[in-house]
């Protein structure tokens, strides 16, 4: 069996991974704000969006092992097993708080105006 290395079988780029990976992580350091986003440093207007999860034991095992629910099929109706035809698992906890993200009317503006205006980024 052979490797496989970060991004490589994917439609991701490499520098999208790690931002996502590094911002992720340094939204935790922002407990104040719902959400972070930058830019990535590449030739294309990219941005990373990214909400802090979870580090209480009390949501990652909640309602059973790791917090698990089965995703909601009206926002991710693709978001399946790979091979099979059943629906993906997610923290319940992570679930509510990217649900909350989502109805912020502020997200939606700055999400749309990324689209519209990426080279003011």
């Amino acid at each position: 069996m052979g490797t496989v290395k970060l991004g490589e079988n994917m439609e991701i780029k490499v520098e999208v991974i790690k931002k996502a990976c590094s911002m992720a992580m340094k939204a935790h350091k922002y407990p104040e704000k719902q959400y972070l986003f930058d830019k990535i440093k590449s030739s294309s207007p990219e941005v990373v969006f990214s909400f802090a999860g979870s580090l209480s034991v009390n949501d990652w095992f909640a309602g059973g092992s790791f917090g698990d629910m089965e995703v909601d099929r009206r926002l991710f109706p693709s978001l399946k097993y790979v091979g099979l035809d059943e629906f993906g698992r997610v923290n319940e906890a992570f679930f509510k708080r990217f649900k909350a993200v989502l109805a912020n009317p502020k997200f939606e503006l700055e999400v749309a105006l990324v689209i519209l205006f990426p080279f003011l980024l």
